[in-house]
């Protein structure tokens, strides 16, 4: 039986491919997917990318959707997570830190560079040159990670340097939209200002918004809780527009 997380891990990774493949960026030509930041699965650069179990990324050929063909398996140790980043990059959360891969033309992944930290949970986003990533720590996260929000400079194709830190309760998904952060927390939706890397400030919170991830797309946002999915806009995220319930 699949837990209610997964479940809605599951509805808002395919909410991200389902808005990305019937929007206005033509279809079949779309080579970059919509997820949220604790998906198990990303459509980049032509290819779908998957986390096959905790230990395997893999890359598909969907030139015929019915019948998938396997093009690429990178080992990586306790993956958990999975989210695109700029054209071609995908970036992996683990338990022990954040890994970059390229995926390339022909479906190949190759890791650029990898970012250590103490053993937690680490959803992993990134635009241009930044990757933004959460730890926190408890039951099966790890108890020795302090919870907080991690931000790397990734502008070099090898390596990531740690920019600035951010102490959060708990923190899980999180989303960018300009220069604004949105990452669920303990206390509910946190706004982070990350204008500035090396001090990220904590803005405006929502504590009636519960959420494990989101998606944000242009205003619309998309959330993702153990019991049900939210639906607002970022210019009222005080007054979510709808709700659609799960159970427990």
């Amino acid at each position: 039986m699949i837990s209610i997380w997964k479940k809605t891990t599951l509805i808002i990774s395919l909410v991200g491919l389902l808005s990305a493949c019937g929007g206005d960026s033509g279809g079949s030509d779309l080579a970059t997917s919509v997820n949220g930041s604790t998906s198990g699965m990303v459509y980049q650069n032509g290819y779908l990318v998957t986390l096959r179990d905790s230990g395997r990324v893999s890359s598909y050929d969907l030139t015929d959707p019915a019948k998938p063909v396997l093009r690429y398996t990178l080992y990586v140790n306790f993956v958990e997570t999975l989210s695109v980043q700029g054209a071609d990059n995908v970036l992996v959360g683990a338990s022990d830190g954040s890994y970059r891969l390229q995926v390339g033309s022909d479906g190949t992944l190759t890791q650029l560079s990898f970012a250590s930290h103490t053993r937690s949970c680490d959803p992993a986003i990134g635009d241009g040159n930044r990757m933004y990533v959460t730890v926190r720590a408890g039951n099966r996260c790890g108890d020795d990670s302090e919870d907080r929000l991690l931000i790397y400079d990734t502008s070099s194709a090898s390596d990531s340097w740690l920019l600035g830190t951010l102490p959060l309760p708990q923190p899980q998904g999180l989303a960018l939209s300009e220069s604004a952060l949105y990452v669920c927390t303990s206390a509910g939706l946190q706004e982070v200002d990350v204008r500035n890397p090396l001090q990220p400030a904590a803005a405006n919170l929502y504590p009636a918004l519960n959420c494990n991830d989101l998606i944000v797309q242009g205003n619309e946002v998309v959330l993702s809780a153990d019991n049900g999915i939210t639906l607002a806009t970022l210019d009222q995220l005080a007054t979510p527009s709808a709700q659609i319930m799960t159970g427990q």
